[in-house]
């Protein structure tokens, strides 16, 4: 599926709950390559509290290192970008039932959906459970 959304990290970041509920529902499946991908949480985001707990939150997490060739990913940890906890990469159906790039972290009974909303930029949820626990974005710089 081409994507035919063209939004950018700076306009997640804008966003309000919702906004990214209606976003996220209405991408498609990530089409991503191997690489380096800078992130953040996107917590209370479009709210000032939310600016501030965020830029915390990228103290501790900072995106993910994504390997095509072995079908997995590390997350980006500490300000120095250390590669930790490894998730096994697949395609599927996320919550909602749509297609979506997931992220399996077996040890943790979690994961991580992700869709496209731009051309490198990749909105994604975290889940536990069968259940939403956070919204965050990741960007692409090849």
């Amino acid at each position: 599926m081409a994507n035919t959304m063209n939004i950018d990290v700076r306009g997640l970041k804008l966003m309000r709950a919702s906004e990214l509920e209606s976003c996220f529902a209405s991408a498609p499946a990530a089409e991503m390559a191997s690489g380096v991908y800078r992130g953040g949480a996107l917590v209370l985001s479009g709210t000032r509290i939310g600016q501030a707990v965020n830029a915390l939150l990228q103290l501790i997490w900072q995106g993910k290192n994504i390997h095509l060739d072995s079908s997995c990913i590390y997350n980006r940890v500490t300000p120095f970008g250390f590669s930790m906890l490894r998730g096994a990469l697949s395609h599927g159906l996320g919550v909602d039932g749509r297609p979506s790039t997931i992220i399996s972290y077996p040890i943790l009974g979690a994961g991580d959906e992700v869709r496209q909303v731009g051309a490198k930029t990749f909105l994604g949820r975290g889940t536990r459970n069968g259940r939403y626990i956070v919204y965050f974005y990741l960007g692409y710089d090849s």
